[in-house]
């Protein structure tokens, strides 16, 4: 198998990590039911505390804090400085409406060392209309304005459909004249949002894997990192197209991403709930325990579903793949198709070789 899995039996290296469902952007990929919420079920701030020298005490590298919004929780400040004292690098992932020049000098003096900030178009029009509101994209550039002065690394995630693929080359060029650090493209399946997709957004794979192969291209020559999400094939692809071009994948060349395999849940991260629940990732519904009942460190060790997927035993053509170890396919791809988290991935066009 082409690769090495050196990070078994480990602590997370990240830990995502919902801490609040409240939100105030109406996005049309949106994951939250605003409906269904019970914000009485957040996890209050000592809950929160609790958990945060669980992330520490597992030596976690990262922590993410997602939403909703997360500038919507007023003990926000708090969670941030717990996270910095346990030497835990904190990141928010934001839509940015609701960060200023003062919010941000007081989450910079509190440790948060990376603002993500959600980006659903490289232009006024394609932006504002995924979020449903005018305006959105000028705030966006705004929040990555008050994040370099602020000296934070600043991100852009790309949620990837049928109606922004073609401002790819643009967003490449944005980022670039933003001066981001990170451009993340996350590529959509149809259970990301549960009943509030529409498949008119989803691409074939055929037109994955070509994308694919060009972040390749752009990532050499683009000054920021680049990275697919939910698109476990990139670490073949990225292989194939440096074999063609002579390169040499290596930790010297192209860092983290020569080490690292395509899908890390339950492996290498893990995703905490609002209200406390743990699963292999956001998407992948499938519980491994709750923080209020379970210790987070127990969980991780211990639960049935992370300990089957650190086997990387799957079924199908996935487990015949010399990219196994690289790649691993999508587990919530393989549930989708057939009911079974550890089947093959549909959406992988390569044929294993014998």
């Amino acid at each position: 198998m082409k690769g090495k899995l050196g990070f078994l039996n480990q602590g997370p290296k990240i830990v995502y990590w919902e801490i609040t469902k409240r939100c105030n952007a109406p996005c049309l990929d949106c994951t939250l039911k605003k409906s269904a919420c019970d914000y009485t079920e957040e996890l209050n701030t000592d809950e929160a505390m609790d958990v945060i020298r669980d992330i520490g005490q597992m030596s976690a590298a990262q922590l993410v804090f997602q939403g909703g919004e997360p500038l919507l929780r007023q003990d926000l400040p708090k969670l941030i400085a717990m996270a910095d004292k346990m030497n835990i690098s904190v990141s928010m992932t934001t839509n940015g409406s609701l960060l200023t020049k003062e919010k941000a000098v007081q989450l910079k003096e509190m440790g948060l060392r990376q603002i993500n900030l959600c980006l659903e178009g490289a232009t006024h029009e394609t932006h504002d209309r995924f979020h449903s509101k005018n305006g959105s994209f000028d705030t966006v550039l705004y929040a990555t304005e008050i994040g370099n002065q602020s000296g934070f690394r600043v991100q852009y995630n790309y949620t990837l459909t049928k109606d922004n693929v073609h401002e790819l080359p643009l967003l490449m060029e944005l980022a670039k004249d933003q001066r981001v650090a990170v451009v993340t493209v996350y590529f959509r399946m149809n259970a990301r949002c549960s009943q509030m997709l529409d498949d008119h957004l989803n691409m074939d794979n055929e037109k994955i894997d070509e994308i694919l192969r060009q972040l390749f291209h752009w990532s050499i020559n683009y000054p920021f990192e680049l990275k697919p999400i939910c698109a476990p094939y990139y670490y073949r692809v990225i292989r194939e197209e440096a074999e063609k071009m002579g390169m040499l994948i290596s930790p010297r060349t192209f860092g983290e991403m020569s080490i690292t395999k395509g899908c890390v849940s339950g492996i290498k991260q893990c995703f905490i709930s609002y209200r406390g629940d743990v699963y292999p990732c956001r998407y992948l519904k499938e519980l491994a325990g709750n923080v209020r009942e379970v210790p987070l460190k127990d969980i991780w060790n211990d639960a049935p579903i992370f300990q089957q997927l650190r086997k990387l035993e799957p079924s199908g053509k996935c487990g015949s793949c010399e990219y196994l170890t690289v790649c691993g396919g999508c587990r919530l791809r393989s549930y989708l198709a057939h009911r079974e988290i550890f089947s093959e991935d549909p959406d992988c066009l390569y044929d294993p070789q014998p």
